[in-house]
């Protein structure tokens, strides 16, 4: 049993360290619209082409729990990358397409960081929008504007 644990403990991955999926802030490299993903590539509204890592953490960005890759087309999210490969990739959820653009994120706004959101499950957006203090550990909702990939709004849910 013991060699069994030391042979599976040795086998697979390279030395660039994991995510860790545990409520630390996720700072993204990237954001905006997925228009096109498969296994080897994804490439955002804007243009953006990236390529996918062996060991890509694909997660959604409220529960932390695995999310299938090629079911983000037509999403907004938020890469990690190391160069032009993607590390890790956190679904923030559907564009609603109305008289504008937009998409909406819910959670627990932990603290401000100078522009930087920060909430309970550890994802971040940059924001200039002023930020009522009574917001502060308060349930948001975040309206984001998809093409700009910038905060439109912060209101309490």
């Amino acid at each position: 049993m013991l060699v069994a644990v030391l042979v599976l403990g040795s086998c697979g991955g390279d030395d660039k360290a994991s995510l860790k999926l545990d409520g630390s802030p996720r700072i993204p490299d990237a954001e905006g619209v997925v228009r096109r993903v498969d296994f080897e590539s994804l490439e955002l509204e804007d243009g953006r082409q990236f390529s996918i890592d062996r060991d890509l953490q694909s997660f959604s960005t409220y529960t932390l729990e695995p999310l299938a890759l090629l079911g983000r087309d037509g999403q907004y999210v938020q890469l990690g990358l190391d160069g032009k490969n993607i590390r890790w990739i956190a679904s923030i959820g559907a564009v609603l397409r109305d008289t504008k653009a937009s998409v909406f994120y819910t959670g627990h706004l932990l603290r401000v960081d100078g522009e930087r959101l920060i909430f309970r499950d550890g994802t971040t957006f940059l924001s200039k929008v002023p930020v009522e203090p009574g917001l502060r550990g308060a349930f948001v909702i975040v309206e984001i504007d998809p093409e700009k990939g910038k905060v439109r709004s912060l209101a309490r849910s």
